[in-house]
């Protein structure tokens, strides 16, 4: 190279950075391109490897949700046995005259049952019954006969309670409210 002249070293010189300088820009421009292949290729793999360990997961506890479900089933069989179904008036009267015999509390006065589609939640396969109880009975009393009506059926509400003292009763209390229940839909039609 010391025997060219000035000149065309300086051209081979310049040749030869241009010429690395396009292999290092075109290493830079495949490796990049390969980088971002690897980066894409990983992310795919880590998605799978996240699946898969998330249906294995599912599968490991496929058989307790079937048990869960099972029981979740029995239950709602347990619960749908004691619903109102046929007669609603008639299984009112007897449940709350069978109920509140563990009671001291009077209740001489049932309106008529409303029945009516559910309100609570859309598409709920129960209707909603409503009937107003009225009676006497003294405040502890009756706080214990609305506290175990509503832990024993847990398919029914008491709302409206409307308590006032009882004239010429002495400490007894007069009472009125709604009792709300899901009755049970008819078997043979799906409907209540």
């Amino acid at each position: 190279m010391k025997k060219l002249p000035k000149e065309q070293r300086n051209k081979l010189v310049l040749v030869w950075l241009i010429t690395i300088t396009l292999v290092a820009a075109w290493v830079f421009v495949v490796l990049k391109v390969q980088l971002d292949v690897k980066y894409r290729a990983e992310q795919r793999l880590q998605k799978q490897k996240d699946q898969y360990t998330m249906m294995t997961n599912q599968l490991s506890h496929a058989e307790q949700l079937e048990l869960d479900a099972e029981t979740a089933g029995r239950k709602l069989e347990v619960l749908e046995s004691r619903m109102a179904s046929g007669d609603i008036f008639s299984w009112v009267v007897t449940t709350l005259r069978d109920f509140k015999q563990a009671y001291p509390v009077d209740l001489p006065q049932l309106s008529q049952v409303t029945v009516t589609p559910n309100s609570l939640l859309p598409e709920f396969p129960y209707q909603q019954a409503r009937i107003t109880v009225a009676g006497t009975a003294y405040y502890h009393d009756l706080g214990m006969f609305i506290t175990d009506f509503e832990n024993t059926f847990p398919f029914a509400r008491i709302t409206n309670l409307d308590i006032q003292p009882a004239a010429g009763a002495g400490e007894k209390l007069s009472f009125k409210m709604d009792i709300f229940f899901l009755v049970k839909p008819d078997e043979s039609t799906g409907r209540s």
